[in-house]
């Protein structure tokens, strides 16, 4: 490496140390205009970025809710992190993953992609990209299949039959969100979580039914690919996840193992706002064996906009349903716990 090289590389590292020092970044967008002084964004497409963090404690509920301010690879939770993993996009994208209510994740152009690894690098973070173009990829954190084209037509139903206006969806993370499933408002004092009924303002006997088959599709991937070693308790399935949809009259033919669904959309473009924020999905249960959560997710067309979105279904179990069950706080405090009350 020459000389010149050096500098510039050294001088790069100094630069990534002091902004993101001096700076918490929620969006990718920011952080890299900040480092290139970027006039415009020329890249549409994203990948997707999920934090991998150490072992399988339970992390503080403050620590993980802290993602969503303190930014992606912020310093308080960087020696915490085992892997970074870079999810390429594909036109439909199904992945199964355990843990996103502690692990921050969030989107980045992936034209930024070399630039995110070195800046990993700088902090000493092992990165591994997943292509897009091969079918599968399997990893003891993350399961992901692409191009499922069988569930194409059904995304563009889905999207087709979603609600365009704003009010009827909520902001989260950059995303328009739909949700349904169980929650612990509404319930009696002391009771079971329940189903929640806001959907049913949203053409529900079209909408539910598409979703219903997504949360069964997504069970019998997520069967095939764990070949059913994350057994669920048998009384949370009877109790919660095999009742979804029944306060509307739904009753499921086929296995559900989730207690949640969420159904969000973001327009892609060259704005910040086409970028999905960092987060913890903090609502999920944290309980191991009970902590995962499954996503189908698929760019479509918005023939009256002329644009493309992202649209993505997400499954997941509920932290409430688990604190029902089992009481919220019988699972045992570790070591690791311990050690980060600081950030309680």
């Amino acid at each position: 490496m020459s000389d010149n090289s050096e500098k510039k590389k050294m001088e790069w590292q100094s630069l990534v140390l002091q902004v993101m020092t001096s700076n918490r970044f929620t969006n990718a967008d920011v952080l890299f205009r900040t480092l290139d002084n970027r006039k415009c964004i020329t890249c549409l497409e994203t990948a997707l970025v999920i934090e991998e963090m150490k072992g399988s404690d339970r992390y503080p509920l403050s620590f993980c809710r802290s993602a969503k301010y303190n930014g992606l690879l912020d310093e308080s939770r960087r020696k915490f992190i085992r892997k970074i993993h870079i999810i390429m996009p594909c036109v439909v994208q199904m992945y199964h993953v355990s843990g996103l209510e502690r692990c921050c994740h969030y989107t980045i152009r992936i034209d930024d992609i070399s630039q995110f690894q070195t800046i990993c690098g700088i902090f000493e973070l092992d990165t591994e990209v997943y292509c897009g173009t091969i079918q599968m990829h399997e990893t003891n954190f993350i399961t992901i299949r692409n191009n499922v084209s069988a569930l194409s037509k059904v995304l563009q139903d889905i999207y087709n039959v979603l609600p365009k206006e704003t009010s009827f969806l909520k902001k989260r993370s950059s995303n328009l969100t739909v949700s349904y499933g169980f929650s612990g408002r509404n319930r009696d004092s002391g009771g079971p979580p329940v189903l929640t009924k806001g959907i049913g303002y949203i053409n529900v006997e079209k909408l539910l039914p598409l979703l219903l088959h997504i949360l069964c599709e997504l069970t019998e991937d997520r069967k095939r690919c764990f070949a059913y070693t994350e057994p669920v308790d048998e009384s949370r399935l009877t109790g919660f996840s095999r009742r979804m949809g029944e306060n509307f009259g739904y009753i499921l033919k086929r296995d559900n193992v989730f207690e949640g669904v969420d159904c969000s959309m973001r327009v892609i473009g060259r704005h910040t706002e086409s970028l999905l924020s960092t987060h913890c999905d903090v609502m999920n249960d944290w309980r191991p064996g009970n902590n995962f959560c499954s996503v189908i997710k698929a760019v479509v067309v918005d023939d009256i906009k002329k644009c493309k979105v992202n649209l993505s279904v997400i499954a997941y179990s509920r932290k409430v349903v688990g604190d029902y069950l089992y009481g919220p706080n019988n699972y045992p405090i570790t070591d690791h716990e311990a050690k980060t009350k600081s950030y309680n």
